[in-house]
């Protein structure tokens, strides 16, 4: 099943750099706190980053009691602490179960971080799957083509930009850039309150296995406390596909 968020490697390189969450990034000063995609932040790479990244947000339910609270489906002031777990917190754009929105689509989001968290974010991404909404046969298709069909997904956002309080994170500009990643293959249990569900097709609680992301992401170090800007936008041959904001405030 396609399941595109409008929010987003190459092979991985041999090197690694292990990193602890020790020192606070300023993202002042011309720098963006943004680690190297060599980085292993908790001794894991931005590949397996990625698909927990995935986990995160088909696991999360969209709503809480009434309200639509998916960290993926809402803006404005947010709470960015649902659905988080440990010292690496996710963030994103926006779901899109489908095509893109006219124009793009602009998100704008306020939220509360605490002081010593990493932040993780895919600046364009997408995953495939098997699964199929209700009522209808899983497909069939390899571990090799889930790949293909993602990667062409991905290769569709030709301009990316990225920047923390104003200052751009240089080597992310194509669809092909050091800090693309191809994830492992992942499994999730989406609850009965599903993106897809809500967003696409009738997708019941199930657990699905043999998922394939791909996608641009960075990993920023755990910023310093005060007030921060994390910005990132992307365009394709069509134009623009999303421009999103978090106003950060680190506690």
């Amino acid at each position: 099943m396609k399941k595109v968020p409008a929010a987003v490697a190459a092979a991985t390189v041999a090197l690694t750099v292990l990193i602890t969450f020790a020192a606070p990034a300023t993202a002042g000063g011309g720098q963006t706190g943004v680690l190297p995609p060599t980085a292993r932040m908790g001794g894991r790479s931005d590949a397996q980053w990625s698909a927990q990244w995935w986990q995160w947000a088909y696991q999360t339910p969209v709503h809480t009691g009434s309200a639509v609270t998916h960290p993926l489906l809402t803006t404005g002031s947010v709470d960015c602490s649902i659905g988080q777990t440990g010292r690496v917190w996710f963030l994103g754009g926006i779901f899109f179960a489908g095509g893109t929105p006219p124009g793009g689509a602009v998100v704008n989001r306020s939220c509360t971080v605490p002081n010593g968290t990493s932040l993780f974010a895919p600046i364009y991404n997408a995953a495939f799957d098997n699964s199929n909404c209700d009522g209808f046969p899983p497909t069939t298709f390899t571990t090799d083509e889930l790949r293909g069909f993602v990667k062409d997904n991905v290769d569709g956002g030709s301009a990316l930009n990225v920047s923390v309080d104003g200052h751009h994170v240089a080597g992310i500009s194509g669809a092909s850039n050091p800090y693309r990643v191809a994830s492992p293959v992942f499994s999730y249990t989406a609850p009965a309150d599903n993106l897809v569900n809500h967003l696409f097709c009738p997708f019941s609680s199930q657990t699905v296995t043999g998922a394939v992301a791909d996608g641009t992401y960075v990993m920023l170090a755990p910023l310093s406390t005060g007030h921060h800007t994390l910005h990132w936008s992307v365009a394709g041959s069509s134009g623009p596909i999303m421009d999103v904001t978090y106003n950060l405030t680190v506690r």
